[in-house]
């Protein structure tokens, strides 16, 4: 008796979920010895930089014949009546871009970015300079040439890394967008 009340219950269960159909095509950003760095599906987000550069920053929508299409959001700080600022969502609309159209592809931020691109170095360097001459001018001692020439080389190795970082990965040659069609 209670093995009928469970079936009935797992075949209630079984014909109420909601199952998703393939609804939308993949395109896969591969590198030139065809590695694939990234997969974009649908509910994917993506940042994108057309040719004719264009900034679309969205949720994917769907993939269909070699376009994505990208639901985009506009987002501004409202005010209350109170003077309080809150963030609100102005509008959504659904842009779509053909996979030639799309010139780069703009990385997401990692964990460890601000050292990648320079600027942690550059600032402190730069701080560590001007905090000595700071101190010196101060306390009336002399300058440190060899503390300053450690300064301005950390300072140096920031700005090589700033103009070597790339926060893009440019379609052409090196990256490609590979359709795959799913249906």
């Amino acid at each position: 008796m209670i093995y009928k009340f469970f079936f009935i219950i797992f075949i209630a269960l079984c014909c109420t979920a909601s199952t998703h159909a393939q609804g939308s095509d993949m395109i896969l950003l591969k590198k030139k010895n065809n590695k694939t760095l990234k997969k974009y599906l649908a509910e994917t987000p993506i940042h994108l930089i057309t040719k004719n550069n264009e900034h679309i920053n969205g949720m994917i929508k769907k993939i269909d014949r070699d376009s994505i299409f990208i639901n985009t959001y506009v987002e501004r700080s409202a005010y209350t009546m109170w003077g309080t600022a809150f963030w609100d969502t102005l509008s959504i609309a659904l842009i779509k871009v053909h996979c030639n159209e799309v010139g780069e592809i703009v990385k997401p931020r990692a964990g460890l970015g601000i050292i990648r691109n320079g600027y942690l170095f550059l600032a402190g360097g730069i701080s560590y300079a001007t905090l000595h001459l700071g101190n010196a001018v101060i306390s009336n001692e002399p300058l440190d040439g060899a503390l300053l020439a450690k300064a301005g080389a950390v300072a140096l190795a920031g700005v090589i890394l700033r103009k070597t970082y790339r926060s893009t990965v440019k379609i052409g040659k090196r990256y490609k967008l590979h359709y795959i069609p799913l249906k």
